[in-house]
């Protein structure tokens, strides 16, 4: 009896070990599992990471694309307009050059005629006194 009782306790302490056994085993498929979950969440993260810094760096590439263009667009319109500006300014500058030359060709013109006539009174004012002079011997002889 003493035998048959002995047998048991070993029996129930083999199922105890066979049983907490067991359960490590499952403790630790259940451990690596979720460990592998985790991995697999993280890869799953990292590539969705990867994934949306691409389509920013591909918007930024657009962007930058973009602004490029606005801004050689600005540069190109401000040149233009510099370029309208300057020919505007030497258009400008030769209408006023001719202008003046005019003025300036109007202006000795003027001055000529005024000479022309000035001499030209001196000769008659010249002519009437030799005249006047000739009419006096004339009338002393």
């Amino acid at each position: 009896k003493k035998h048959g009782a002995v047998q048991e306790a070993l029996a129930q302490e083999l199922e105890d070990k066979r049983q907490h056994v067991q359960h490590q085993k499952k403790q630790k498929e259940r451990v690596e599992e979720i460990a592998e979950q985790q991995f697999t969440q993280r890869l799953a993260d990292a590539e969705k990471n990867r994934d949306a810094h691409k389509t920013i760096m591909q918007n930024h590439r657009i962007v930058s694309a973009q602004q490029l263009e606005e801004n050689k667009a600005k540069i190109s319109s401000e040149v233009q307009r510099r370029r309208a500006k300057r020919e505007e300014m030497s258009e400008r500058r030769q209408q006023e050059l001719q202008k003046f030359q005019s003025q300036n060709q109007e202006h000795r013109q003027h001055q000529e005629d005024t000479m022309a006539k000035q001499r030209a009174d001196r000769q008659q004012a010249l002519e009437q006194v030799k005249v006047e002079k000739e009419e006096l011997q004339d009338v002393h002889v």
